[in-house]
């Protein structure tokens, strides 16, 4: 008997280290489906990282209570904490293979384990600020313009990542895209490219719908990353400065006309973005 579901939205996930602490707290989001009669309690830990020890690798803090799910009832914000020591990384970028073990147990004292699943997800670790990396572009504000970007407001000089200003989405309810200027440049065959940016944001029920990236200087857009447009955010995501990184799939070995947009959406709440950097590691 199958007593739960567990579904992540991808099994991929990169990091930006540049101007990370010694050690970085990372994410695996999921939803959590209890198909039982039955109370459950619920955790999540990481059980092997490239199918050794977690510690070894630089991992801790990697085992999280998740608590109580109804009969029929789901966590739709269930997820994975975990730290890594990035002095264990030694060049980039390097990916790690995470098999992650979801346990259900029938009391709230955890002692009968009923029904457990493993998923396995990669995570990838760059660094826009290695000597391996090159950078292609980088909008830090810093100049007290939003330099090209179309849907901010303004930049702002009260909260930024690096001083002294960041780009600012307003406290109104909407939905709007941040779009880029055209970065063009001539791809390398077999080189890998990156999008990093840092945002931050005042409420959980402020999020980032999607991130689109464009090849023809936005005539046509790709998906780049989707997220949950009715949960919003993670409550431990607000008011804290969050790294989105994520791997472009240019064509290789041609010139393209590169654009990002973020579609973005407000809740009488704001959006802060600092340091987008578009770079090749």
């Amino acid at each position: 008997m199958t007593y739960f579901v567990v579904v992540t939205n991808k099994t991929e996930y990169y990091v930006d280290l540049a101007d990370s602490p010694s050690t970085t707290t990372n994410y695996v989001p999921m939803s959590i489906y209890n198909n039982t009669n039955l109370d459950l309690y619920f955790k999540v830990k990481l059980k092997s990282v490239n199918g050794g020890n977690p510690d070894d690798a630089g991992y801790s803090n990697y085992e999280r209570t998740i608590g109580l799910i109804s009969p029929g009832n789901k966590n739709l914000k269930s997820y994975l904490q975990f730290d890594k020591d990035i002095s264990t990384i030694t060049s980039y970028p390097t990916t790690d293979s995470l098999t992650i073990t979801v346990e259900a147990y029938s009391d709230d004292t955890y002692t009968t384990l009923v029904d457990s699943q493993d998923i396995t997800v990669n995570y990838t670790y760059v660094n826009h600020k290695d000597s391996s990396a090159v950078i292609l572009e980088k909008w830090d504000f810093d100049d007290g313009t939003t330099q090209g970007w179309s849907g901010f407001d303004g930049v702002d000089s009260g909260t930024y990542f690096s001083s002294p200003y960041s780009a600012k989405f307003n406290e109104t309810y909407t939905k709007r895209y941040l779009t880029s200027p055209t970065v063009s440049f001539t791809t390398t065959t077999g080189e890998r490219y990156w999008l990093s940016f840092k945002f931050r944001l005042s409420s959980a029920s402020a999020d980032i719908n999607k991130v689109e990236y464009s090849t023809d200087g936005g005539s046509t857009y790709n998906l780049l990353d989707s997220f949950d447009k009715t949960s919003g955010s993670l409550d431990e995501l607000v008011n804290k400065w969050i790294c989105y990184c994520a791997k472009l799939p240019l064509p290789e070995g041609v010139t393209v006309d590169l654009k990002i947009r973020i579609n973005a959406k407000n809740d009488n709440t704001a959006h802060w973005y600092d340091d987008i950097v578009i770079f090749k590691q």
